[in-house]
């Protein structure tokens, strides 16, 4: 069976005990899809400064609790690989809200690899040196179509670079259970 490649991103209640406010995602080149989530916990003065949702703003909206069983459809491990920058990050925040995932590729880890002269892997950082249009980041749908015009711009970083050698994209081919990068 062939995978859907997931781009996705999470905005938080902060790092403390991060609970999720905002998630996007899309499949492939499709469209995004976002939605924001009324916290269960404290939203963190730093993450709020970060992101700008405050929970007044979000207190007409559902809890994960009450939307858990579509997301885990959208994000089936068995059929699905979860492409995010820091997908540790990421990852733990689903974890902690009871929704699975399979397989996943880091932009943050695959960027190191590619351009480890760089001085910072930030998705920012890395937008305005490849040139990668975008407006406020720390909103999850923006973050996820920088994410999508990053990753696409690794694959051809890595095709170019050696076509003999691309163990990388041999790897993303024949994906395995795990991490990748």
């Amino acid at each position: 069976m062939q995978k859907k490649l997931c781009i996705l991103d999470c905005e938080t209640t902060g790092l403390k005990d991060p609970r999720l406010l905002q998630l996007a995602f899309c499949y492939n080149n499709g469209p995004i899809s976002a939605h924001l989530f009324k916290p269960t916990v404290d939203i963190e003065k730093e993450a709020e400064k970060a992101h700008g949702i405050t929970a007044e703003q979000l207190q007409h909206y559902d809890t994960v609790e009450h939307t858990r069983e579509s997301l885990q459809r959208a994000l089936d491990p068995e059929s699905t690989i979860i492409i995010c920058h820091n997908t540790s990050y990421d990852l733990r925040v689903l974890a902690n809200e009871g929704i699975g995932t399979g397989d996943s590729i880091c932009t943050l880890k695959l960027s190191r690899r590619l351009w480890p002269q760089l001085k910072s892997h930030k998705l920012g950082d890395l937008a305005e040196t490849l040139g990668i249009e975008h407006g406020r980041l720390h909103s999850a749908p923006e973050d996820v179509r920088v994410t999508r015009e990053l990753f696409k711009r690794q694959i051809m970083s890595i095709i170019c670079k050696d076509l003999d050698k691309s163990s990388i994209i041999q790897r993303m081919i024949g994906i395995t259970a795990g991490s990748i990068a």
